[in-house]
């Protein structure tokens, strides 16, 4: 019984590590596509950027159209990742959450017109994905209060 409670525990740490892992290199790439837009608007070709963060032109491409999409702002997803890499206190996280301003997902007129991502979206995906309690989703969602999908 013991060495079955030890493993389980042992487990939960390296999912734990893996979960923070995974949010420090999320981080890496919404800061380096930060940089590449900076960059850009700096009057700085693709080209460049590329040789500047030592990654490929066609993913500056990509990260500059990522970086119309996050805009300059700090995101909700941003708040919980650095939160989770930090091991920032759960309550204060919640309660800056609950305090931001987000929007919601826009969908076109038509069934197979789409739609557009609002920043509630990056609330929702954190849940799904295991960086933010159903509890703590919860106490955000009374607060915030998105439209029923």
């Amino acid at each position: 019984m013991v060495e079955a409670s030890r493993e389980s525990i042992e487990v939960a740490g390296v999912e734990r590590g893996a979960l923070v892992r995974r949010a420090q290199e999320r981080l890496v790439r919404i800061e380096d596509i930060r940089a590449a837009s900076r960059l850009r608007r700096g009057g700085r070709t693709q080209r460049q950027i590329a040789e500047i963060l030592h990654v490929t032109q066609p993913r500056v491409h990509r990260m500059l159209i990522a970086a119309e999409a996050i805009g300059d702002g700090v995101t909700p997803e941003e708040v919980i990742l650095r939160a989770t890499v930090d091991g920032a206190d759960r309550g204060t996280l919640v309660q800056t959450l609950a305090g931001l301003t987000y929007t919601f997902t826009e969908y076109a007129p038509g069934v197979m017109d789409g739609s557009r991502p609002g920043t509630w979206l990056q609330v929702e995906v954190a849940a799904a994905s295991g960086l933010l309690t159903e509890d703590e989703f919860d106490r955000v969602r009374a607060v915030v209060q998105p439209p029923a999908p």
